[in-house]
């Protein structure tokens, strides 16, 4: 299988490394040029940057979005763009989005499904911005 991993730093890193010991070939992509991950292709490159899905090849069997969205830290890394551009781009790849429940408001301690009410936090509408990206495709 041939996965593209959009952000392979800490957690794409490790998923890369343990496909890749299976005989998966990877190819992470990060924003800032970093210490290689063994056994992995890594390029440099924006997820939400047309011009990166132009330097790749186009047989990935599925793809990771593990980057980070941002918004916590007051930017939007661009992962809803970035999913719809894996949906252009690569459209019979499988896409797996490494996300989070954070939307969700405290349960306390009860299941949370996305019936369930929103957190209040400035953050929710990009992260559910970035989740009906990935459903789209």
């Amino acid at each position: 299988m041939n996965v593209l991993i959009l952000g392979c730093g800490t957690i794409g890193g490790m998923v890369a490394a343990i496909l890749g010991a299976r005989g998966h070939r990877c190819v992470g992509v990060r924003r800032t040029a970093a210490p290689p991950v063994e056994g992995v292709s890594t390029m440099v490159g924006d997820l939400a940057d047309p011009a990166l899905y132009r330097r790749l090849d186009t047989s990935f069997d599925a793809v990771l979005i593990s980057a980070n969205p941002g918004f916590r830290r007051g930017r939007d890394n661009g992962l809803a763009a970035g999913a719809l551009l894996v949906g252009a781009q690569l459209p019979r790849a499988r896409l797996v989005y490494s996300g989070t429940t954070a939307v969700y408001a405290d349960a306390g301690g009860a299941d949370v499904d996305e019936s369930g009410a929103l957190a209040d936090d400035p953050a929710v509408a990009g992260l559910l911005a970035i989740e009906r990206a990935v459903c789209a495709h």
